[in-house]
């Protein structure tokens, strides 16, 4: 397999056939290639290459599966509108479900149904929108009272 390097020292259109892209080949240094520092998790590296660690909790961002996270266990009314559901006793393609979060992922939330126990798996494609009549907690905050 041939592979063509285009880091340092090369220029315009000229290439090196038979480098590799990593370990021994055409550099810095004594023959072999700076690898750049690994970065854990978490961490912030910045344009130079430094690494500059994190401490405590990262804050976590403002997105529904976050805010769903946050309130497992907390009872709500959720609502998903798919693009067809035959569903009797729902109004057109909008499902209601009153319940708990169990888990929320990237794309998916996991509710229990209060009143039946059935547990259901949502695509948050087809989330709309979630009511707490008890107020929820948001993104690294302490819960509000409720006036």
């Amino acid at each position: 397999m041939t592979y063509y390097y285009w880091g340092p020292g090369a220029s315009g259109n000229q290439f090196y056939p038979s480098q590799p892209f990593f370990g021994q080949g055409v550099g810095q240094g004594q023959g072999q290639m700076q690898m750049p520092p690994s970065v854990s998790s978490g961490n912030v590296m910045t344009p130079t290459g430094t690494v500059l660690p994190t401490t405590g909790r990262q804050r976590e961002e403002s997105y529904i599966e976050n805010i769903l996270r946050e309130n497992i266990g907390v009872n709500g009314t959720f609502y998903f509108t798919f693009p067809s559901a035959e569903t009797s006793g729902e109004r057109g393609n909008t499902v209601r479900v009153r319940g708990q979060v169990m888990e929320a992922g990237r794309d998916h939330a996991v509710i229990r149904e209060e009143n039946t126990n059935h547990v259901y798996l949502f695509p948050m494609i087809y989330f709309d929108y979630a009511r707490f009549e008890e107020g929820f907690r948001y993104i690294n905050t302490q819960p509000r009272p409720q006036r």
